[in-house]
């Protein structure tokens, strides 16, 4: 619970935090980091070390924004339906407080969903298609006429915020930019990759593409009969994963890998492949082992479901149609942990400052 004492004027609330929120707070000015709930990957014993990281509930976040007159506070973006409750509690508490001058606090949003939300709506209630577009249309008007900046991650995100509140997104009281989600080089420029070696990261979720993986990965050692495959990550389909590893001398499996670990083995690796699959009320906004592994300099296979996949085109990387065969999928896999760019090449095409600090900057300038 948050401290009666006055902290920072700037303050995050995540619902639900996980290790790279918290990576992203050390060596920035010191703000409020609020969250509810941890996923799989949350390092608890980062968050013990810095300062001003708590664990609430969305009316601790509400009294502590007050208490500590915070000035700027990022929350969900508008379409993260599944947060409208929260998301309404605190745009309609802060508007009360800021209309009889309690506090003058501006609520700004980082937006990646590029999932249609009175589509998902309609998948989640079963309303129909034309009273879930009414009924988000309104909620989304009223949270983004209560918030004073937003930045959007993809190109995908701002064509679903202009398709379904054109004026709100293009009111002068609430500042828009567009910053892509593209992460800055990471550190020092890695060496040369093992030859032909390919990374998977993430759950072993049928949705992040895995079992297209694994029936695609015969198909590549055909072409290239020294390739390599590291499967780091957890949960999910975890026992066909132990089983295809345990059947094929050219894969490697690190359960639950420590970030240290999946770094190195990025920094090791030609490719990485996240092959992202639709699922109901879901699709791909980024994807974090995209935005790791681009950082490392590797090569990426993706499918269009990432927001960020005309980016990813647009800079040689591999990303074919979700519903690929495996035939080219394996064909574009080849392609990738064969081609002759360097490391320092692909790192070459990123920003030089990455993406979600460039927006945290736009987010909390006052």
């Amino acid at each position: 619970m948050p401290r009666s004492t006055r902290g920072p004027n700037h303050a995050r609330y995540y619902q639900t935090a996980r290790t790279a929120h918290l990576e992203r707070l050390e060596g920035k000015e010191p703000a409020w980091f609020f969250y509810s709930r941890v996923r799989g990957d949350f390092d608890a014993a980062l968050a013990d070390r810095l300062p001003f990281v708590r664990r609430v509930s969305v009316f601790e976040v509400v009294k502590a924004v007050i208490t500590n007159k915070v000035r700027v506070l990022e929350v969900a973006e508008p379409l993260a339906i599944v947060l409208w409750p929260q998301l309404l509690l605190i745009h309609s508490s802060l508007a009360v407080t800021n209309f009889f001058r309690l506090t003058q606090t501006n609520v700004v949003s980082y937006a990646i969903e590029n999932y249609p939300t009175d589509k998902k709506l309609m998948e989640f209630t079963g309303l129909p298609r034309w009273i879930s577009r009414s009924i988000v249309k309104g909620i989304v008007r009223f949270l983004m006429a209560t918030t004073s900046r937003i930045v959007y991650g993809t190109q995908d995100a701002l064509d679903v915020y202009e398709d379904l509140a054109p004026r709100a997104v293009r009111k002068r009281t609430a500042l828009t930019s567009l910053v892509w989600a593209l992460p800055a080089p990471h550190g020092a420029c890695p060496g040369p990759p093992e030859v032909e070696t390919l990374v998977f990261l993430g759950t072993f979720e049928d949705r992040k593409g895995i079992n297209r993986l694994m029936s695609t990965w015969p198909l590549v050692l055909k072409q290239l009969p020294r390739g390599k495959l590291t499967l780091l990550g957890k949960l999910g389909n975890l026992a066909g994963v132990r089983e295809f590893s345990a059947n094929h001398l050219s894969v490697t499996l690190v359960e639950d890998p420590a970030r240290s670990q999946i770094f190195d083995v990025l920094a090791d690796s030609k490719a990485l492949i996240l092959f992202s699959q639709p699922a109901r009320g879901w699709k791909e906004q980024v994807g974090l082992p995209i935005v790791e592994a681009l950082s490392m300099g590797c090569e990426i296979i993706s499918s269009d479901q990432t927001g960020i996949q005309s980016w990813l085109s647009d800079h040689g990387h591999e990303v074919l149609p979700w519903d690929e065969s495996d035939e080219n999928l394996a064909a574009a896999i080849t392609r990738a942990l064969t081609s002759p760019r360097s490391k320092a090449e692909v790192l070459d095409d990123l920003p030089s400052e990455d993406g979600r600090s460039l927006a945290d900057a736009r987010l909390f300038r006052e």
